[in-house]
């Protein structure tokens, strides 16, 4: 498959690069590369964002994933938004094998689904689109669409969990070629692996880390783990948009005669409490900023 790195090498250097890269992530209309993607985003005419994530692999330059969108100044997605992702055939298919594309619809409210969003899907490019299903957010927590409906669930596995409260990124899986039913293999692999370590909770990252790492060197998983990898990328780049310090840096340059602490201060006070449980004081975040 096409998304060919490093697991370790590359979640490392998601955790290691975070902070640098909410700063890079200011620029507007840059172009940077992640392993065998792309990022490009440009402004278009009616004032959208269009952002592109094209594999530079063996595949040629074919955009995968499409957003398309309004961005607020801090970057976050607002208003009507759509996602269309295409999933490339490998270059030695038969020709008569076309690649597949789904397409995501709704409204997004601070870079949060927020109310209904349809999901479509089409075998070809050449045919219609074909509407797959509705669910239903409150600020990117899927809520139920009917409310005689109940989301509550005795079901504790993980594939079925995710698929009640976080349902879009089995839809991203979905996009890349992967079936439910191997995506729920994966998660009950991943689990076993991670409860085979005999951790306690303090060392779930490292155990969560490793369980990739085994999981990534299997033929079996090799393709799920990379694509994997690749989505909690995605997803990180949009949760640090909430990052407060982030924030208050856009807001200093947008100002142009107040400091970052006086928005730390006044405006974006967790950061400031987070600090304080480290035993930060007022004088050394000051500093910082």
């Amino acid at each position: 498959m096409k998304h060919q790195v490093s697991n370790k090498q590359l979640w490392n250097s998601l955790k290691s690069l975070l902070t640098l890269l909410i700063f890079i992530w200011l620029a507007a209309g840059s172009s940077v590369y992640i392993t065998d993607y792309a990022y490009e985003s440009e402004i278009l005419e009616d004032g959208r964002t269009q952002t592109k994530w094209t594999n530079v692999g063996p595949q040629g330059q074919q955009p995968d994933i499409v957003f398309t969108a309004k961005k607020d100044d801090y970057g976050r997605w607002q208003g009507p938004y759509t996602k269309e992702a295409t999933d490339y055939p490998p270059i030695y298919a038969p020709p008569e094998i076309q690649p597949t594309q789904s397409l995501e619809t709704g409204i997004m409210v601070n870079g949060n689904r927020h109310g209904s969003f349809e999901y479509y899907f089409r075998p070809s490019p050449s045919e219609e689109y074909q509407l797959l299903r509705t669910d239903c957010y409150d600020m990117g927590k899927r809520i139920s669409c009917n409310k005689s409906e109940s989301m509550a669930t005795t079901n504790q596995h993980v594939f079925d969990q995710m698929l009640l409260h976080y349902p879009y990124f089995i839809y991203d899986y979905n996009a890349f070629g992967f079936e439910n039913e191997f995506i729920e293999e994966f998660y009950s692999e991943l689990v076993r692996e991670i409860q085979s370590y005999d951790v306690e909770v303090m060392d779930f990252n490292k155990a969560y880390d490793d369980a990739m790492d085994e999981l990534g060197d299997t033929e079996q998983f090799e393709n799920i783990v990379d694509t994997h990898l690749f989505l909690a990328y995605m997803e990180s780049i949009n949760r640090m948009l909430e990052f407060e310090l982030r924030m208050a840096v856009v807001d200093r340059y947008r100002s142009g005669n107040k400091r970052t602490f006086d928005f730390i201060r006044t405006t974006y006070t967790g950061f400031l409490t987070a600090m304080y449980m480290h035993e930060v004081t007022d004088e050394q975040c000051e500093a910082y900023c």
